[in-house]
Parts: C-alpha cells; sequence; structure tokens
C-alpha cells in the first residue's frame, strides 16, 4: 500500500504540470490562429513554448536538488 501511494504522490505533480502547460499551449495557438497574423501567431506559439520549457525545466531541477540535500 505505501509503495502505490509513494507513486500517486509522485506521479501527481508532473500530470499537473505537463496538462496544465498543455492546456495554456492549446489555447494560445487557438487564440493566435484565430486573431492574428502568421507571423504574430508564431512569436506567440514560440513564447509560450519557451516559457513553458523554462518553467518546466527549473520544476526538475528543483525536484533533483531537493532529493540530494
Amino acid at each position: 500500500m505505501d509503495k502505490w501511494l509513494n507513486f500517486i504522490r509522485g506521479i501527481v505533480r508532473p500530470f499537473i504540470t505537463i496538462s496544465g502547460w498543455t492546456a495554456i499551449l492549446i489555447l494560445a495557438i487557438w487564440l493566435a490562429v484565430k486573431f492574428a497574423d502568421k507571423d504574430i501567431a508564431l512569436a506567440i506559439i514560440g513564447i509560450v513554448t519557451g516559457t513553458m520549457a523554462t518553467i518546466i525545466g527549473f520544476w526538475f531541477r528543483g525536484r533533483t536538488e531537493g532529493e540530494k540535500k
């Protein structure tokens, strides 16, 4: 039972992170395509994707550094 509880605890934060950022990326793509021209749409998608990668990278780095302490 304890093994399953630890697995659930370990999978919740990555699942929420990835699903939340995927929803934001889909929303940004939809809004960019609907309301902007091609160059602005590509810029918005690039900004959101870069921001998403940066935040997820910091999150994973913080998790691995926290485990070493």
